[in-house]
């Protein structure tokens, strides 16, 4: 432990009892705000509702908070599913009520990347 960790640590303990064991447990187990969110980029009409309940729940199991979900057009050969056509609003959609099943945020943004 470094010096002035210890000397942190000790002065915490002395003058606010209490306050680094509770600082140690947030940092070993923080709360859900603290949780990083990622930017999640679905490839131009390659969607399914598989994959994106797959793609969610890998999201919990390791800890990520919440995502920004995007539709981008990276250069590949389009997918089956047309922005903003009946199936691609289906799947949108549950990609909206999936997060709240797991515990995460989703935001959206205005349009396709």
């Amino acid at each position: 432990m470094s010096r002035w960790r210890w000397i942190i640590l000790v002065v915490l303990r002395v003058f606010v009892p209490g306050y680094a064991e509770e600082l140690e447990r947030a940092f070993v187990a923080p709360p859900p705000s603290a949780r990083p969110q990622v930017y999640w980029m679905v490839m131009d009409g390659h969607l399914t509702r598989e994959g994106m309940t797959a793609d969610l729940e890998a999201m919990a199991r390791v800890g990520v908070g919440g995502a920004i979900l995007m539709e981008v057009n990276l250069g590949i050969p389009r997918g089956p599913v047309e922005f903003m056509s009946p199936a691609w609003r289906e799947l949108i959609a549950h990609a909206v009520r999936e997060p709240e099943r797991l515990g995460l945020e989703l935001a959206l943004p205005a349009g396709p990347g």
